[in-house]
């Protein structure tokens, strides 16, 4: 059983430099920006397609290596989640922990994102940004259960990004900040503390229906 881990967040937000403090085995890093590159600098007709194309059969190759490695992605669209599941149906075994980066401003998404563009990097629009930085929350909600583990960060204009939360996929919390960015308490805090809620009810329920002497013998 190998470990995936999925370095996710809106365009800009900073997730491979971010990585090289989470990959810290020297694990291999899957970004499917690399081959966009690659094949723009190729003269490549369709660098997009070719690139995809691409950084897929490589993800492929990497787990029938049955080793750890890295997946950056955006999952900020439904297809997104989509590919993902197929890694997991691939190697249903596999453990897959979520890095999951955010911003109360996405105006520094747009930013970074202008930058990278006028350094030689591929171009994507504000609008396009704005989607998938609107639809990180809503998605992840609806396919939380994909993660054994989840981490959030939250992304400042200055300095590195902080963790401010960690939960299992049990709901237990392993660190949560005390003091909360607004955009984790308006869109996924709440929503952590009643899953957690409604697990803990749920245990407490099957226990309880449980024959006292089945109980006595654990």
């Amino acid at each position: 059983m190998a470990e995936i881990i999925v370095i996710a967040g809106p365009p800009g937000i900073g997730k491979t430099s971010a990585s090289e403090s989470i990959l810290v085995n020297g694990e291999l890093y899957l970004n499917q920006d690399y081959f966009y590159l690659k094949y723009r600098e190729q003269n490549n007709s369709d660098p997009d397609k070719a690139g995809s194309d691409k950084f897929k059969k490589e993800i492929f190759e990497v787990l029938d290596t049955n080793k750890n490695f890295g997946y950056e992605t955006n999952l900020g669209f439904n297809w997104q989640y989509e590919d993902l599941k197929q890694l997991i149906t691939y190697k249903p075994k596999n453990s897959i922990q979520l890095h999951l980066f955010f911003t109360e401003d996405v105006n520094l998404c747009w930013s970074r994102a202008d930058q990278r563009f006028n350094a030689g990097g591929h171009f994507i629009s504000d609008k396009t940004i704005f989607q998938m930085y609107h639809n990180t929350f809503t998605l992840l909600k609806s396919n939380l259960e994909l993660f054994d583990r989840l981490y959030l960060y939250d992304v400042k204009p200055i300095g590195g990004p902080d963790l401010i939360l960690s939960v299992e996929h049990t709901g237990r919390f392993l660190f949560k900040e005390k003091q909360m960015p607004n955009w984790a308490i308006k869109n996924i805090l709440p929503f952590l503390e009643e899953r957690l809620s409604k697990l803990q009810e749920d245990i407490t329920s099957k226990s309880n229906q449980e024959p006292s002497s089945k109980r006595r013998r654990r």
